[in-house]
C-alpha cells in the first residue's frame, strides 16, 4: 500500500505510473500519490509523489515553452495529461474526505505516465534552451492523447517524445547528453555514442527492428 508522501532514498527519477490498490485488491484508484521505480547502479529504488507536488513542479512548464517560442495548447496530449493528473488530484483529495476513491481507468494510467515524463523533461532539459530543443518540443507535443488512437500518420509525437524522454532519464542520472543525429549523444569517459531511438510499432515488429539494428 502506498504512503503518501512517503519517498525511499534514490535520485530523482520519473519511470512509471503505478495502479495503486485497495486492501482488498478490490479496485485500482486514486489515492494521491504515484509510484515509480528506478533500476540503476546495480539495485532497485522506489519513489512515490503526490499529484500535488507534481502540479506544483509543472507550473512554469508554459512559461519555459514561450522561453522556446512555442505556443502552449491546451488540447495537446501532454496538455490533456496535465489534465488527468489535475483530475488524479482532485479525486484524491474528495477520496480523503469521503473513503471512496474514484477508480483509475486504463487510459488514466497512461496519461499520468505522460505527465511524468513531462516532469523529467522539464527538470532535465529547464535551463539548456536550444533551437533543436525547441524543434523536438515541437514536434514532441503533438499526436493524440490515447495510444488507441495513433497511427503511422500521427505517432511522430510520440516517437520524439520517446527520444526527450530517453534523454532525459540519462541526465537525471548524471550523464552528458545531447539532441543530435543521429537521435542522441551521449558521452562517457571522454567517448561519444550515437544513439538512434526507435520505438517499434507492433509487437511482431521487435525482431526485425533488432536485426535490422
Amino acid at each position: 500500500m502506498f504512503s503518501e508522501g512517503h519517498t525511499l532514498p534514490a535520485p530523482p527519477r520519473l519511470v512509471n505510473a503505478r495502479k495503486h490498490y485497495q486492501p482488498d485488491g478490490a479496485a485500482s484508484t486514486f489515492t494521491g500519490s504515484v509510484i515509480i521505480w528506478r533500476i540503476g547502479d546495480r539495485k532497485r529504488a522506489m519513489q512515490t509523489f503526490k499529484y500535488s507536488d507534481l502540479l506544483q513542479h509543472l507550473e512554469p512548464f508554459d512559461d519555459w515553452l514561450r522561453s522556446l517560442g512555442l505556443t502552449p495548447r491546451r488540447e495537446d496530449r501532454i496538455h490533456q495529461a496535465f489534465e488527468t493528473l489535475r483530475m488524479a488530484d482532485a479525486a484524491s483529495r474528495a477520496g480523503r474526505e469521503t473513503g471512496e476513491y474514484t477508480p483509475i481507468a486504463g487510459e488514466h494510467l497512461f496519461q499520468l505516465t505522460e505527465a511524468l515524463e513531462a516532469h523529467d523533461i522539464f527538470i532535465a532539459f529547464e535551463k539548456e534552451p536550444s533551437e533543436v530543443l525547441a524543434r523536438a518540443l515541437d514536434r514532441a507535443l503533438s499526436g493524440p492523447a490515447r495510444p488507441v488512437d495513433e497511427n503511422q500518420k500521427n505517432s511522430d509525437g510520440r516517437n520524439v517524445w520517446f527520444e526527450l524522454a530517453l534523454a532525459a532519464d540519462w541526465k537525471l542520472r548524471g550523464a552528458t547528453v545531447h539532441l543530435g543525429e543521429p537521435d542522441l549523444q551521449l558521452f562517457r569517459d571522454n567517448k561519444k555514442f550515437l544513439m538512434a531511438c526507435k520505438r517499434p510499432a507492433s509487437e511482431h515488429s521487435v525482431r526485425s527492428n533488432i536485426r535490422g539494428a
